[in-house]
C-alpha cells in the first residue's frame, strides 16, 4: 500500500467545508490535477461519477489525462467524512476526506492511499504529484470553505 496525508486548521464551520465538498462540479477549482469532475446522483455511498485530469508534468499524469476516469463514493457521515475509490488496473485509489470541529473553525485531513498489487508503481509514478498537490488541495479548500463561510463564495 501507498499512501500520503495532509491536514490543515481552517476558520471555517465543518458545514461550510462540507458545502464546498458536496459541490463535486467545481473540485476542479480546489484540486489542481482536475479537469472536470462529475456525480451522477446523490452525494451517497454507492453513486458513480467521472473526473477527467488535467495534462501534468509528468508522464503517468499526461497518460491518464486522455480519458475520463470512473469513481465511487464509498463511506458518506455528513459534515464529518467521506471516502471514495478510483478503481485502476492492479490498484484501487482512494481518497479518504475527514472533517473535525476545531476551536471555532475545522481541522480538514486529506488522505489518498493506494490499494492492490501495483500500488507501489503508482506510487512509484505519480506519488510526487499527489505529495506535492494535496497540501495544495486542502489549503484551496480552507480558503472555499472560508469565503462560503462568510458569505462570499457561492
Amino acid at each position: 500500500m501507498w499512501t500520503t496525508e495532509t491536514s490543515i486548521v481552517t476558520s471555517a464551520p465543518p458545514d461550510a467545508v462540507w458545502h464546498v465538498w458536496l459541490d463535486v462540479t467545481h473540485w476542479n477549482e480546489w484540486v489542481e490535477p482536475f479537469e472536470w469532475v462529475t456525480l451522477d446522483g446523490p452525494f451517497a455511498a454507492g453513486t458513480w461519477g467521472m473526473l477527467k485530469l488535467r495534462s501534468g508534468t509528468n508522464f503517468f499524469q499526461n497518460l491518464a489525462s486522455k480519458k475520463a476516469h470512473p469513481w465511487v463514493l464509498l463511506d458518506v457521515v455528513t459534515n464529518q467524512t467521506f471516502k471514495d475509490r478510483a478503481p485502476q488496473f492492479g490498484g484501487d485509489m482512494y481518497f479518504i476526506h475527514m472533517l473535525e470541529p476545531h476551536n471555532s473553525g475545522s481541522k480538514i485531513s486529506l488522505r489518498i492511499e493506494i490499494k492492490g498489487f501495483l500500488s507501489w508503481l503508482y506510487g512509484l509514478l505519480i506519488g510526487s504529484v499527489f505529495k506535492t498537490k494535496l497540501p495544495q488541495a486542502a489549503q484551496r479548500l480552507a480558503q472555499k470553505a472560508e469565503q462560503y463561510a462568510s458569505g462570499q463564495g457561492g
